[in-house]
């Protein structure tokens, strides 16, 4: 199924959504990371990264976009995002579909752009689970529909979670990704992407708003970066640290 299909499709139908249901909560954020030992790309990167979230009677929805500095001599940038709809199976049906930690079947649509030609579709099914102390906690599996096929076709399996804790009375947060393709297609290998931060409620502290003003780090392993399949001749096994600040408007 061509991306921009897909999207179009996602489109019309969430516009419809979004005129219908009730927005239930939102989050937008702003964060700037700066880190090193990045694979593939420039070792030293700084990234600016536009987020938001909401919840709504009909599912949920995550966007984000990245702008990315190459800190090298090439002074070269990129940009790079992604949108994901989920859409409750419970509001489709009129009926709650839930069991166990299970707390909802959610169907899932999705794209993804980056510099040139990079684009796919997503499609695909999730679950929302209910598990003490994360706020949230979700597994979703995905097909990925590059644009014309140029990578194939591959199977990802995405978890995403946020663990708050405490220490002492210092508020913290583990959050993150894990995309993990599973299957190879033409030139597109599997990978594993692992994406979490480790973050400190810095306004809290400051005497800011609660949970507005976050620091700490990041951690980045991709094993197989952007699908290209590790060698001897060129690294694409990734592992780097950020140290990022993260403003909640």
């Amino acid at each position: 199924m061509p991306t921009r299909l897909v999207v179009l499709a996602s489109l019309c139908v969430l516009s419809r959504a979004l005129s219908a249901s009730p927005l239930l909560w939102h989050n937008e954020s702003i964060s700037v990371l700066q880190g090193d030992h990045y694979e593939v790309t420039p070792a030293r990167q700084t990234t600016v990264t536009l987020e938001t979230a909401s919840g709504w009677a009909w599912g949920d929805m995550f966007a984000f976009v990245d702008f990315i500095n190459f800190n090298d001599s090439s002074r070269e940038t990129a940009v790079y995002g992604e949108i994901t709809p989920r859409w409750s199976t419970s509001w489709l049906s009129g009926k709650q579909i839930s069991a166990g930690i299970i707390d909802d079947v959610m169907l899932i649509t999705g794209y993804e752009a980056g510099r040139g030609d990079v684009e796919t579709g997503l499609l695909g099914a999730g679950l929302n689970l209910k598990v003490s102390r994360f706020t949230f906690l979700h597994v979703d599996l995905i097909q990925r529909l590059p644009n014309g096929g140029r990578d194939g076709e591959t199977v990802q399996i995405t978890t995403a979670w946020a663990y708050p804790f405490s220490i002492g009375s210092i508020d913290a947060l583990i959050d993150g990704y894990t995309d993990w393709v599973v299957n190879s297609d033409g030139s597109f290998h599997r990978n594993l992407h692992f994406n979490p931060q480790i973050k400190v409620d810095l306004g809290k502290i400051v005497g800011m708003k609660k949970g507005s003003l976050w620091t700490g780090l990041e951690y980045d392993y991709w094993h197989n970066k952007f699908g290209i399949k590790n060698s001897s001749s060129f690294d694409t096994d990734q592992s780097a640290f950020s140290a990022l600040i993260k403003y909640h408007f």
